[in-house]
């Protein structure tokens, strides 16, 4: 039984989520603000969070950066009343995989919450290897020679993607599709985002995300 958080002080917001999901035969527990919410994340070892950006003593954006810099990994979905893109895109920079822009049905959010889990629990073998970049399938680990890299879910499965089609041209609508894994309706600046996000990481190896004009993104040897 996958084990979930919903973060949310609207108690009936809350409470309806929360139904929604033990139908589903999820165990489920609530936090109504953001005081104890990191330690809480950590301590129960979470399958995914559900959390709200505007919550009182701390809100979601600052919970999400501080989960993911103690090595939470796991999916995180962001929900908010906020539709700006740039609201959104900060959200996603923190460490959010999706977000749920409020009045939402509890059947989209539950379609995404199965997406997730199915991506992250999904049984994984072997190795994928490209010039210094290695990931392990079976500890779920990715590495630049001998550093381990620290990914979370979404930027591990956008990786594993384009290890597996190295030096060919992915295009965000195929990514969206194949990462969440159900028609997505939101904005696809997130696979540029998470790209982004990536090449970070990834500053230090042998390779990069090289832009396909009209198309999406390759991986890469770098020149030189």
């Amino acid at each position: 039984m996958n084990k979930l958080l919903i973060i949310e002080d609207d108690v009936s917001i809350n409470k309806i989520i929360s139904y929604e999901l033990k139908q589903k035969e999820y165990q489920v527990d609530s936090l109504y603000d953001g005081k104890d919410a990191v330690s809480t994340i950590l301590s129960q070892e979470y399958d995914l969070v559900l959390v709200d950006w505007m919550l009182p003593v701390k809100d979601g954006i600052t919970i999400i950066k501080e989960a993911r810099n103690q090595g939470y990994i796991k999916p995180i979905i962001l929900l908010t009343a906020r539709s700006e893109q740039d609201d959104i895109i900060k959200g996603l920079e923190a460490g959010a995989d999706d977000y749920l822009t409020k009045p939402f049905q509890s059947a989209v959010l539950i379609a995404r919450i199965e997406a997730h889990l199915r991506r992250f629990h999904k049984h994984f073998r072997g190795m994928l290897e490209f010039e210094d970049v290695k990931m392990d399938l079976n500890k779920h680990e990715t590495y630049v020679g001998d550093k381990n890299v620290v990914l979370t879910k979404v930027e591990y499965d956008v990786l594993k993607m384009f290890l597996e089609h190295k030096e060919e041209a992915i295009s965000r609508e195929t990514l969206l599709k194949s990462i969440w894994g159900f028609k997505y309706d939101g904005d696809t600046r997130i696979v540029d985002v998470h790209i982004f996000k990536l090449k970070s990481k990834l500053k230090e190896s042998q390779v990069s995300f090289l832009s396909v004009r009209g198309v999406g993104y390759k991986l890469v040897k770098k020149d030189g």
